[in-house]
């Protein structure tokens, strides 16, 4: 026998009732919330060539795909992110739209490489995208969208952490640093490695502005006061632009009324990729990685055709769904259901009406034969989490039990249902 029949792949997993429960309801809550802030949706493949995340540059998305070959002889590849297909989609079907246009997607993404430190190699990610305008408006508007995704989602302790790519690629230029040197300085940075930025730079050539600036990078954090003080250390122009920039989006953001999930971290160099502006990330307490992120990537629909600016985000669903269990033992939503209706013999066609009718009301039922004793019926009902429980008799009669109260009440089927027959 085949053990491998018996397991998932590494990294993939079943998601089962109460926990697929959660997933679905929280992914259609996220849809509401996108189509109330007029955002239209999309539904790209899940299987894509291989040409379309090679065209992106992204070294990420690159590296991490599951790659197969189709009946012709053309490399595919399950999508290992969205904003790439979504920039694709825009660049050849959308180019009649009114600019700038406003989508949104909830969608499986697979990465071979993702199975380490909490990350699934199979997982689902919801977002946005605002293409056709370079205004920093849009890129407010598209963090405040992400502010609104993740309080969705249950979670209202976070903080979504901005940054400039431009900022540190100017940094990165003056000190002229060789492509090996400035990829090792921005991973160093990344993980707030101070001594080993410092090694680096030890004994290099450098301006004494941008060494001082680049040795203390990982401590630029925090809202407008910081963006000050670190105005008074540079004078370079490309340098105080990604400054004013951060500083403007910072007012857009204050009259969204989101300032309070809002900080700057100038160190935040994570592998840049296809941004080119503003770049973000949400963290929440007891996750060791964001559970969102994104930016503007001006340069990306072009290599699809069509040159667009753009600006988006992906949440990652199953890891905000983790750091909310974390984070309050629960999600909010109510899997179980209301009630269970039992029947006697002779009156499961009683049953059935008096079912329908309470689900025509919103009431989430469960349907069981007295097969059991009363006492088997409440044990299933408390390990099911359900509080109430209605008996229809042969005779007519209804007993409807308060599981949580403790109480019973005696009625009739005309009374219960309103008068359905």
């Amino acid at each position: 026998m085949n053990k491998w029949k018996l397991y998932n792949p590494e990294g993939m997993q079943d998601i089962l009732n109460e926990n697929c429960y959660i997933k679905r309801n929280t992914e259609e809550k996220l849809r509401k919330m996108y189509l109330s802030n007029g955002y239209t949706e999309i539904d790209t493949p899940i299987i894509e060539f291989y040409d379309v995340f090679a065209a992106s540059g992204s070294e990420t998305a690159m590296k991490s795909t599951f790659k197969m070959v189709d009946e012709k002889g053309r490399i595919l590849t399950l999508r290992p992110d969205m904003t790439i297909p979504a920039a694709r989609v825009a660049s050849t079907k959308l180019k009649s739209e009114n600019l700038p246009v406003k989508f949104f997607y909830n969608g499986k993404c697979f990465r071979a490489a993702e199975s380490n430190g909490g990350r699934m190699r199979e997982f689902t990610q919801s977002g946005a995208e605002i293409i056709g305008s370079p205004s920093l408006f849009y890129d407010a508007l598209i963090i405040s969208t992400a502010v609104d995704a993740i309080k969705t989602t249950g979670i209202d302790e976070f903080i979504i952490e901005l940054g400039q790519v431009d900022f540190f690629k100017g940094l990165i230029d003056i000190a002229d640093l060789g492509k090996e040197d400035s990829e090792k300085i921005r991973v160093l940075i990344d993980s707030k490695d101070f001594f080993g930025v410092e090694e680096i730079l030890a004994g290099k050539d450098i301006n004494e502005e941008v060494k001082n600036l680049l040795l203390n990078l990982p401590n630029y954090y925090g809202k407008k006061e910081m963006l000050l003080e670190v105005r008074g250390v540079t004078t370079d122009k490309r340098l105080l632009d990604a400054l004013d920039q951060l500083t403007e989006l910072l007012g857009i953001l204050d009259d969204f009324g989101v300032s309070e999930f809002i900080s700057v971290d100038l160190g935040m160099v994570k592998r840049l990729d296809y941004y080119t502006g503003i770049i973000f990330r949400g963290m929440t307490y007891g996750m060791g990685f964001p559970i969102l992120g994104g930016g503007r990537y001006d340069s990306l629909c072009g290599k699809f055709g069509k040159p667009m600016p753009a600006t988006g985000f992906s949440l990652g669903v199953d890891r905000t769904l983790t750091a909310l269990y974390r984070n309050k033992g629960k999600a909010s939503d109510s899997y179980s259901a209301d009630s269970i209706v039992c029947f006697e013999e002779n009156a499961r066609k009683d049953a059935m009406m008096v079912a329908k009718s309470l689900r025509d009301q919103g009431v989430k039922m469960e349907m069981l034969p007295m097969e059991k004793n009363l006492e088997d019926i409440k044990e299933y009902a408390d390990a099911k989490d359900i509080k109430g429980i209605i008996i229809v008799r042969n005779t007519g009669g209804i007993e409807i039990i308060d599981l949580e109260k403790g109480t019973a009440e005696t009625t009739d089927i005309k009374s219960l249902t309103g008068g359905a027959s």
